[in-house]
């Protein structure tokens, strides 16, 4: 997919930790000795709970959960045409593999371990009613952390300026960092949501008709948390005359 892209795509990785920074019109990303790595108008946050280390993006509400998936050889799983899921999943072969999980660990050990895979293999063996599966196999698989809003919705679009907000009733009214958008907090649901993200936020970018309706843009809107903040220090707030 990248390669498709041709020249209109610079590559660059493995930079280590990067910031980014205002310069004149447009944004510069510097990495930790300072060398400027790319610099560009527009700028979107896709980094996942990675982009809380970005000072333009710190105070968003996002948390790293934890997945475990487990892999086990075909052989030792049912042969399925197609992925099945409920409260787990299992894929049918790639390359002589299974894969099923995903476990939902509230910590960051990036290690296999084998108490998140016998967690998964219960879940298969309850979902197929196969008390057999898995039994004896090595610990194998890979652990990612998913991006997740306390909403559990996707944060799309323009990113708010939070130094600047002041008193604030609609999205409309929250100041934003210019040019810095993000794709972010997919959850769970990353391989449907994403698709639908990028052409969400590409419309917005070009001007275009967007592909959902008002009232669902503005519930992916990234500022959504700055008038939730808002609303919840109102109602906290004492009125006059009263002790509480």
């Amino acid at each position: 997919m990248l390669a498709n892209c041709g020249p209109r795509l610079t590559r660059v990785f493995n930079s280590g930790s990067v910031h980014v920074t205002r310069d004149g019109a447009a944004w510069q990303v510097v990495d930790e000795a300072g060398a400027v790595l790319a610099r560009a108008g527009t700028v979107i946050f896709a980094n996942g709970p990675a982009a809380r280390a970005m000072a333009q993006a710190a105070t968003l509400p996002l948390s790293a959960v934890r997945g475990q998936v487990t892999h086990i050889d075909a052989a030792g799983a049912p042969a399925l045409p197609l992925v099945l899921c409920r409260e787990a999943y299992i894929t049918p072969p790639t390359d002589g593999v299974c894969s099923f999980g995903a476990s939902y660990d509230m910590d960051a050990d990036p290690a296999l371990r084998q108490s998140s895979q016998d967690a998964n293999l219960a879940n298969i063996r309850d979902l197929l009613q196969d008390p057999g599966i898995g039994i004896g196999a090595p610990l194998r698989g890979r652990v990612g952390f998913r991006c997740v809003a306390p909403d559990r919705l996707p944060l799309v679009g323009h990113l708010p300026d939070v130094d600047a907000a002041g008193g604030l009733e609609r999205l409309r009214e929250v100041p934003r960092h210019p040019g810095l958008h993000a794709l972010l907090g997919y959850a769970s649901r990353g391989l449907i949501w994403a698709p639908l993200a990028a052409e969400l936020l590409a419309a917005q970018l070009d001007g275009e008709p967007l592909p959902l309706e008002a009232n669902l843009v503005d519930a992916l809107d990234p500022a959504r948390f700055v008038l939730r903040a808002r609303r919840s220090r109102m109602q906290q707030k004492p009125t006059d005359g009263q002790d509480f």
